[in-house]
């Protein structure tokens, strides 16, 4: 009897084993090679640049340099080509982790298909590593920080030192807007190593000095930019991490270098800026000649550099008599709508720091 009941017994527990085991089976550890990093400062889809890359811990990582001070991610699961249908972005019980809210930190994420990618705060230009460990049916995911933002300032003639701001991780921006119009005179620095040219240099607004060199001896010679009053200018520096150069330029902090307007009424036509501390503005005088539409008779135009290497139109309908419509980057021509034939008008755009605006009146 007893022989009997060890052997229901040992029935009982294999089978319990048996159960058991197949639960641990469904939920299995998460293949890693797999995972794309998606979001704001990466990328929206598929795209092999953005797979994490295996260590020898057996975790895998990502590393890069902030663009942005905020931004969002996900871990996007692209099996078999797939994407945004199993993604990592969640807690165990919420669709949206805020654990990186306030920047670097570690938290598990589970597969959570309809919500938001994660907010993450970052220090633009400085250098991060994602670190991420399989778990069953979760990945633990580690935001780290590795190096600061590489620290660039401009030195005066005085020896005031004007710390610049970080664009992204090789580019950096200092915005010069003064009350009276005046001279600045300077070279750069980043830690010991000194950027200045090769003799006093007057540097003109829109121009550039490329390529140059860094060097530890002290800087002798400086460049000058002279500037208006009250009216906001950009100093801008890329920097060449291979080669230790960097490229510096200076120009106005609005997007005048978008100075040309094309379409069905215009020729390339030159705009002409006026400054005030919050924008430029720009108006362009034009009759009207309706024979002149040809495409889809519609008044189609773009405000652009040389060459159409940046253009503002995105489609925007500028009706006649309305405010400011901004002309988003790219995309489709721009329109104007309401206009007849044989009247004058004005074509006034509008540039920001961040954006182009245009509005049409008669005149």
């Amino acid at each position: 009897m007893k022989k009997i009941l060890s052997v229901f017994a040992a029935a009982a527990l294999l089978f319990g084993f048996a159960s058991c085991s197949g639960d641990l089976h469904d939920v299995s550890a998460v293949d890693l090679s797999a995972l794309q990093l998606k979001g704001s400062i990466f990328t929206w889809n598929n795209d092999d640049a953005y797979k994490l890359t295996p260590d020898a811990d057996g975790t895998y990582y990502y590393e890069f340099i902030a663009t942005a001070s905020s931004a969002t991610f996900a871990l996007d699961d692209t099996t078999g080509g797939q994407q945004w249908v199993s993604t990592y972005r969640g807690t165990s019980t919420d669709e949206l982790n805020k654990s990186f809210e306030k920047g670097p930190a570690t938290a598990d994420l589970y597969v959570h298909n309809d919500g938001d990618c994660m907010p993450v705060t970052l220090e633009t230009g400085a250098s991060y590593r994602i670190v991420v460990s399989s778990g069953a049916g979760f990945v633990t995911c580690e935001v780290k920080k590795t190096a600061d933002a590489i620290p660039f300032k401009i030195v005066t003639k005085s020896g005031n030192e004007l710390e610049m701001s970080a664009v992204s991780g090789t580019d950096f921006a200092y915005k010069l807007n003064e009350t009276e119009a005046g001279t600045l005179e300077f070279y750069l620095k980043s830690g010991v190593a000194n950027f200045a040219p090769g003799s006093n240099a007057t540097l003109t607004t829109g121009t550039a000095e490329e390529d140059i060199d860094g060097t530890t001896e002290k800087a002798s010679y400086y460049w000058s930019y002279s500037y208006e009053a009250n009216v906001p200018y950009k100093i801008s520096v890329s920097y060449d991490k291979d080669n230790g150069t960097v490229d510096l330029k200076v120009g106005y902090a609005f997007l005048t270098s978008c100075d040309i307007l094309s379409g069905s009424q215009f020729s390339d036509d030159k705009l002409s800026w006026e400054f005030t501390s919050e924008y430029a503005l720009a108006n362009h005088e034009f009759t009207y000649d309706e024979s002149k539409t040809g495409w889809d008779s519609a008044t189609p135009f773009a405000v652009h550099i040389d060459e159409w290497g940046d253009k503002y139109c995105g489609g925007a309908e500028i009706e006649l008599g309305k405010d400011f419509v901004e002309l988003p980057n790219g995309g489709e021509n721009a329109n104007l709508k309401g206009l007849v034939n044989g009247t004058t008008y004005i074509l006034s755009v509008k540039a920001t720091e961040t954006g182009v605006y245009a509005k049409v009146s008669a005149k």
